[in-house]
């Protein structure tokens, strides 16, 4: 289990942990195993299913819009691509073919975690 009575606790490779949502943390996305307990959602694995709880990111350049399998998608709500300056909700991350994303709603969307940052 990983709520042991350790100030830190390791989660092994491969492990199947359940989230209670996302939270931010001096800039850094975590998910949230409760409990006061969180693991980076960087070390998360691409089987990771969005959040139903959103952290709102902003763009810092202008970004494409990416299917689950990391292909670019002509549109993604009548646009072409998302502008910089733009303020987004993200669902939880996914890694693509060794790429870090930011789930959007509805799910299956994504924009690349290089294109935003975290709120």
């Amino acid at each position: 289990t990983y709520m042991g009575s350790a100030k830190y606790t390791t989660i092994a490779k491969g492990e199947t942990v359940n989230s209670n949502g996302t939270k931010t943390i001096d800039g850094v996305l975590y998910y949230s195993l409760g409990g006061g307990a969180y693991i980076k959602a960087a070390n998360v694995d691409g089987k990771a299913e969005e959040s139903e709880d959103s952290t709102s990111v902003k763009l810092i350049h202008n970004a494409y819009v990416y299917d689950e399998n990391g292909k670019r998608i002509k549109k993604y709500e009548g646009k072409a691509k998302l502008t910089k300056g733009t303020e987004i909700d993200v669902y939880g991350t996914k890694t693509i073919k060794g790429t870090k994303y930011y789930a959007l709603k509805p799910n299956h969307y994504y924009v690349k975690s290089s294109d935003v940052t975290v709120k």
